[in-house]
């Protein structure tokens, strides 16, 4: 059985405001709805810093996304352009 490639996962990226997406769970500041499916965003981490990045993609559909909020929860995102996330476009 091979993998199963997700529907948006070659999309190009969406610009997305954080702060104005629904929240997937009361209990993080993190998680949130996908807008096109309803699937989750995780907030991605660097995983040497653990810094939140300004990339993430949906779990359910593959979406990349980028935050253009400066920061979530009160992390500051790096600049735009900065680290990527791996398969980013």
């Amino acid at each position: 059985m091979g993998k199963r490639k997700l529907p948006n996962y070659d999309k190009p990226v969406l610009s997305v405001t954080h702060a104005k997406l629904e929240r997937a769970s009361e209990e993080s500041a993190y998680r949130s709805r996908c807008p096109l499916c309803a699937g989750q965003l995780l907030g991605l981490r660097d995983q040497v810093s653990l810094q939140l990045l300004r990339q993430d993609r949906c779990v359910r559909c593959g979406q990349p996304f980028e935050y253009i909020d400066d920061e979530i929860a009160g992390e500051k995102l790096p600049a735009a352009g900065g680290p990527l996330m791996k398969g980013a476009t």
